[in-house]
């Protein structure tokens, strides 16, 4: 394992319960290196400096760093992920994900639900399939809890 000859606190997550374990590590670590891009984007959302272990080196890791404005952050292996992580950890901390991602995400989901507002009696079949198809999708995988929450929240 990797993760076998480190002689700093860490964990290994090799069997995590759930999903919900894995972010709640992650949120609550100092950094994160790994070769899951689903972990450095947990990562990133909670602000935690991560690096991701790119193997193989899919086009899809480098097109993510890129929009984050974060190439540093990609690696080809293990032992650049640590050394990337440690000048990470010695840099002044900040916010991972820039604030032209959250504009653009916001912009999204504000066009979305202009798109569902619009009274178009042809759209109305194709909006209430979407919508019951999302709130089915949250039910399934939360429970009736999920549909209390927010599902696009800016952290902080």
């Amino acid at each position: 394992m990797i993760c076998d000859g480190f002689t700093g606190p860490h964990i290994r997550l090799d069997a995590p319960a759930s999903l919900r374990e894995t972010a709640a590590a992650i949120a609550g670590s100092a950094g994160y290196v790994g070769a899951s891009m689903h972990g450095y984007v947990t990562a990133c959302a909670y602000d935690v400096p991560g690096v991701m272990v790119a193997r193989p080196a899919h086009r899809k890791f480098g097109g993510l760093v890129g929009q984050l404005g974060r190439p540093q952050d990609m690696v080809r292996d293990w032992p650049s992920g640590l050394s990337a992580l440690a000048r990470s950890l010695a840099a002044p901390a900040g916010t991972i994900i820039p604030d032209a991602v959250h504009q653009a995400i916001a912009a999204h989901w504000s066009g979305v639900a202009h798109c569902l507002k619009v009274d178009d009696p042809q759209r109305r079949p194709a909006q209430r399939s979407l919508l019951a198809e999302y709130l089915r999708f949250g039910l399934d995988g939360a429970g009736p809890a999920w549909a209390f929450g927010g599902f696009a929240r800016r952290p902080g």
